[in-house]
């Protein structure tokens, strides 16, 4: 996953989504993008290369492309790629042409949601759809960008450790907390 630090960028403005079916395997190059890009292959699968390094976009990776970035691409499994082309000012210069984003089962299937409500708002431009488009760009970003949780804790357990960290939360500044009296409290 990227250590990109996404959370000072401010978008600009969306330039374009574009929905991508590439039936061909050729390697095609790419000079001097004009726009910073978002790219997610919701099936199928593409690689990128970028200064000697190699990228995957598929269901479970997404990447930002920089702005005047070079880099060839190479569609590895036949597919729909969605790419959401925009205009941003980051705090700290974006450094690399790439960053790329490893996602979660559960994250992916979100994110890929996301990806494709955006580029249907795009193709219909209903009311308002520019505002709907930059929402679901910022949650894109705060998906890809969060990082995994346990996913399953029993709810035994759950309901036991509440009223103990309700406790430290309340009383975490007393010095005479004890395992003893936290055992007490969750029974």
């Amino acid at each position: 996953m990227s250590t990109f630090d996404m959370s000072e960028m401010i978008l600009q403005r969306i330039v374009a989504i574009n929905t991508i079916y590439k039936n061909d395997s050729k390697t095609v190059t790419r000079n001097d993008r004009s726009t910073y890009a978002l790219a997610m292959k919701v099936t199928g699968r593409t690689t990128y290369y970028c200064k000697g390094v190699k990228y995957i976009s598929d269901s479970k990776n997404m990447l930002l492309l920089g702005k005047d970035a070079r880099y060839q691409w190479h569609m590895d499994e036949r597919g729909k790629c969605i790419m959401i082309e925009f205009e941003a000012d980051f705090a700290d210069k974006l450094k690399a042409d790439f960053a790329d984003f490893t996602l979660s089962d559960s994250a992916a299937q979100e994110v890929s949601a996301l990806f494709m409500s955006a580029a249907n708002l795009w193709d219909m431009k209903k009311d308002n759809y520019m505002l709907k488009c930059k929402a679901l760009f910022y949650r894109i970003l705060d998906k890809a960008t969060m990082p995994e949780k346990q996913s399953y804790m029993p709810s035994s357990y759950r309901h036991m450790l509440e009223p103990v960290i309700n406790y430290i939360h309340i009383n975490y500044t007393d010095r005479d907390i004890t395992n003893e009296t936290l055992a007490a409290i969750a029974g």
